[in-house]
């Protein structure tokens, strides 16, 4: 893996997870997105991604709100940013949070609740996938077309990102289980915090490596 040969670039397996993720979480970069009060300021204070999935207890709407902003800020940040303008696409799912608490505490399943997310985020991608993930963030794995891109890679030897949900049930969850298992060393034993920010550790490593398909394994 640390070979930088482009015909070498899928030449992993499970027997290196650990040494794959930690070498290429190293390039991650954590620059998380400010709250915004309630005028569309910024403050001097960053999202906190692990605090705001509030695992334990339920979700809040400034939790839901903060993490829509820091996976996808330039589109999910309510208020919209120095106008304080109402952003539609936030307050739709505010307005359902106690769906996504049932959710989370198992009260609707899969099934029932994405019918509710697919009226809630009208793509069939990222957003759509990242309602799951805050809602029970060990089931249900961040996923976008940078993971997903090293995902189609080491998984099935091909160049490709698009990100949809039967890819991501039928492929990317027991892609991302799988090194969750060899990397964690314990099997998934629910949402306690301290497993959570390792399979986050996960998520980084990939999505790094990701961004380096994105730039260097072109066509």
């Amino acid at each position: 893996m640390f070979v930088f040969k482009r015909e070498e670039f899928a030449n992993n397996d499970y027997s290196n997870v650990r040494e794959f993720i930690n070498f290429w979480r190293q390039y991650y970069k954590n620059n998380p997105p400010s709250i915004i009060n309630e005028g569309g300021k910024e403050i001097d204070k960053k999202i906190n991604y692990i605090k705001e999935l509030n695992i334990g207890g339920d979700l809040t709407k400034d939790n839901v709100a903060r993490l829509l902003r820091w996976k996808m800020w330039r589109t999910y940040t309510h208020p919209k940013k120095n106008n304080g303008i109402t952003n539609t696409k936030v307050t739709t799912v505010l307005g359902r949070i106690q769906t996504l608490n049932q959710f989370r505490r198992g009260k609707l399943n899969e099934d029932s609740f994405k019918q509710i997310a697919e009226q809630l985020i009208k793509t069939n991608g990222t957003m759509l996938i990242f309602l799951f993930h805050i809602c029970r963030p060990s089931e249900y794995p961040i996923a976008d077309r940078n993971v997903f891109r090293a995902f189609y890679l080491l998984e099935r030897k091909l160049q490709r990102d698009t990100v949809t949900w039967e890819t991501y049930k039928n492929g990317y969850i027991i892609f991302f289980q799988r090194i969750a298992k060899e990397y964690c060393g314990r099997p998934n034993t629910g949402e306690d915090i301290t497993y959570i920010k390792t399979l986050k550790e996960i998520d980084e490593g990939l999505m790094s490596f990701g961004q380096f398909l994105g730039k260097y394994d072109q066509t």
